[in-house]
């Protein structure tokens, strides 16, 4: 007969386990500094995978910034998300790569104490966002962190909302040919230029 520790330890490695095995969904919503108001609906709209163990990853539209990508190493949950003061950040050589991607190297804004990694040029929030439309690992390479890896959740509703509404990653129309197919429900943002 098997003794009560040896059945409680079990039954906290198979709980452990379905906990990790579950995806994090995509969760939305407005953020925006303190006693600033949107300049229109689309101003300070993020979507959020969360994860309380890390990384979590953030993307924010902004009226001002256009998609802008932050990368949470120790998690990240919606209730504890707040726009903090980048003031003290220090930079961090980050190199990223994806399955359709190859690696490019540049500088990310970083918060050590707190793990957070905020991306400086549009082209950085675009490909995460694109390796997440595609189903793509993310791979970065941080200097003096080291490599990490990423495998986005699907898209869900609130993703394909986000993707749909933020200026920076909406389809952008086009006249439609006569008889033309309808449009695909997922957009891939251009990431041609180096802003």
């Amino acid at each position: 007969m098997k003794s009560i520790k040896t059945t409680i330890a079990a039954f906290l490695v198979a709980a452990g386990l379905t906990t990790t095995a579950a995806a994090a969904e995509w969760k939305s919503g407005t953020l925006l500094p303190d006693g600033v108001e949107a300049a229109t609906e689309t101003d300070g709209l993020y979507v959020l995978q969360e994860s309380t163990d890390g990384p979590a990853i953030l993307l924010r539209c902004s009226d001002s910034v256009g998609l802008r990508a932050q990368i949470f190493l120790n998690g990240m949950t919606q209730d504890a998300l707040a726009l903090r003061d980048l003031r003290k950040a220090k930079t961090r050589m980050v190199e990223i790569e994806t399955e359709s991607t190859e690696a490019k190297k540049f500088l990310w804004a970083y918060m050590r104490s707190r793990g957070e990694l905020t991306s400086v040029k549009p082209w950085q929030a675009k490909r995460i966002f694109n390796a997440v439309v595609k189903g793509e690992t993310i791979d970065f390479d941080i200097a003096r962190v080291g490599p990490v890896s990423i495998t986005p959740s699907d898209m869900n509703e609130d993703f394909k909302t986000f993707a749909k509404t933020c200026e920076a990653t909406a389809p952008k129309s086009k006249p439609a040919p006569v008889n033309a197919p309808p449009a695909a429900d997922e957009a891939v943002a251009e990431t041609d230029s180096e802003d």
